[in-house]
């Protein structure tokens, strides 16, 4: 059955960013990192994490010199809301697929040169187990309905293969995580819009971080 099939791929799929994560750790431990050197709060007392005290919490300096991004992970399981749309809306399965693959051919241009940027500008080099070739190519090889189901609610349709794959290792809590985009968590997006343009109403208007995308070639 399709659980069943969901279930196998998963494992295939942890497995493979697995192997892939693990091969980064080496240089993760390294001790010996860059000019930047950023700065993480951590609790010492994870039951008294809501309080200010500095003899709870304190400041430490990250050693690890590479970072695990989850670049890939949404372009290629249908992580984002307008593959939803897509789907229910306009034109099914092939939209939904036509749109993976489009995201997947412009990935480069709107989030790895960006982002490798700002992550070498710490000292730090990036690392993208969901874009290794042996797991893109597992994706490939699995049907769709598999690797995600939109008929199925947020947060348990969306990226279905990578959710089971989660449950099947025990991370449960983030295997039914809805996802939330760090912008609009954070709101540094309106923040940032604010700054730019005046308002978010203006930098909507004005298309405030779109690009154009000339014809890719097949």
């Amino acid at each position: 059955d399709d659980g069943g099939a969901v279930a196998s791929s998963a494992v295939a799929v942890g497995s493979a960013v697995h192997d892939r994560s693990c091969n980064s750790s080496d240089a993760a431990a390294d001790n010996h990192s860059g000019s930047h050197h950023p700065w993480t709060l951590k609790t010492l007392d994870p039951s008294k994490s809501a309080t200010n005290n500095s003899s709870i919490r304190s400041w430490y300096r990250s050693a690890a010199r590479v970072v695990l991004l989850g670049h890939g992970a949404d372009e290629q399981c249908g992580g984002y809301g307008r593959h939803r749309t897509k789907f229910r809306f306009n034109g099914g399965w092939q939209a939904l697929s036509d749109e993976l693959a489009l995201d997947v051919k412009r990935l480069w241009i709107r989030n790895l040169g960006r982002d490798d940027r700002l992550i070498a500008d710490h000292g730090r080099e990036g690392r993208h187990p969901f874009l290794d070739e042996q797991l893109m190519t597992a994706l490939l090889d699995t049907p769709l309905h598999l690797i995600a189901d939109l008929n199925k609610p947020i947060g348990i349709g969306d990226k279905q293969v990578l959710r089971h794959a989660l449950a099947s290792l025990g991370i449960t809590g983030a295997a039914s995580r809805e996802k939330r985009a760090i912008q609009f968590g954070t709101r540094i997006g309106k923040l940032s819009n604010k700054r730019e343009f005046g308002s978010n109403r203006k930098a909507n208007m004005l298309s405030a971080g779109q690009i154009r995308i000339e014809a890719l070639g097949n």
